[in-house]
């Protein structure tokens, strides 16, 4: 019987977990840190493997690299001898391509998933990339997988950049966009705690009102912005000269320069 294999299990990989375990799938952790194997012992029933050798008699069909960045080359390149050369190899390793992964282990599947933080409450905008990969793989990651959220087919790995900067960091523009919110509540004389409940009822109720109601966005702001109100004057202000959304655009534009600027550094790694 295949099982799967999760290599580094911290925040991202016990999430993971939870979801292969939920759907009842076979699953191997393995983990260096003495913390984390406690805390998966504790928390999941699991026994984590911490020596590599464990593995080579195992028949893998998801490796999930669930390391950071700088730590994940090295442990390819130790990882490398004990895998079989049919398991597909999911990274969601941010920056490290599929070349460079294809380089170090040699294997044919290799697959790229970027989810956000929201993978938490399943409901992630995830990026997905694979380079020459069977239809029918591509249909069994997107079923295995579907509980992190919306997940998208990538055409290009470079689109993986584009998927970071907006979608990875979106949770954090949308909390910035809030947090600015609550302080000019704030000094129009609410109290902090107010401010904050009355905002996080804003963003509860618009997302009910979008998915209840079939709205798309447009469609919300002409309801919200009657002709000659006080949202309308509002809106002027946002939409001078696109103002608004040349400072988002700006901003997305700048991460996904970094994001760049992070998969070279990492790919150019000698080991």
């Amino acid at each position: 019987m295949s099982s799967s294999l999760i290599v580094g299990c911290g925040n991202l990989g016990s999430i993971i977990l939870n979801g292969f375990l939920k759907k009842k799938k076979n699953i191997l952790v393995y983990e260096k840190s003495p913390k984390t194997i406690r805390k998966l012992k504790e928390s999941f029933k699991i026994n984590a493997i911490s020596d590599l050798k464990r593995i080579s008699s195992k028949n893998i069909e998801y490796l999930m690299l669930c390391v950071k960045p700088k730590d994940s080359i090295e442990l390819l390149g130790k990882i490398k001898d004990y895998i079989p050369q049919n398991c597909i190899l999911v990274s969601f390793v941010a920056g490290l391509s599929v070349k460079r992964i294809r380089e170090t282990v040699g294997l044919k599947n290799i697959v790229r998933i970027m989810p956000n933080i929201l993978i938490n409450v399943k409901e992630s905008a995830t990026g997905i990339f694979a380079k020459n990969i069977e239809k029918s793989v591509k249909k069994k990651l997107v079923s295995d997988f579907e509980f992190f959220g919306l997940l998208k087919w990538l055409r290009f790995e470079d689109d993986i950049n584009f998927f970071t900067a907006l979608y990875g960091g979106g949770p954090a523009y949308v909390c910035y966009f809030l947090q600015c919110l609550v302080e000019i509540s704030m000094k129009n004389g609410l109290s902090r705690d107010v401010s904050k409940k009355m905002v996080s009822s804003l963003i509860k109720g618009t997302s009910k009102i979008l998915e209840d109601q079939n709205n798309d966005f447009e469609t919300l702001i002409k309801k919200v912005a009657s002709k000659g109100g006080t949202t309308e004057q509002a809106l002027k202000i946002l939409n001078n000269e696109k103002i608004f959304y040349k400072i988002i655009n700006e901003a997305v534009l700048v991460a996904k320069k970094r994001s760049i600027e992070i998969s070279k550094s990492l790919n150019s790694i000698k080991i």
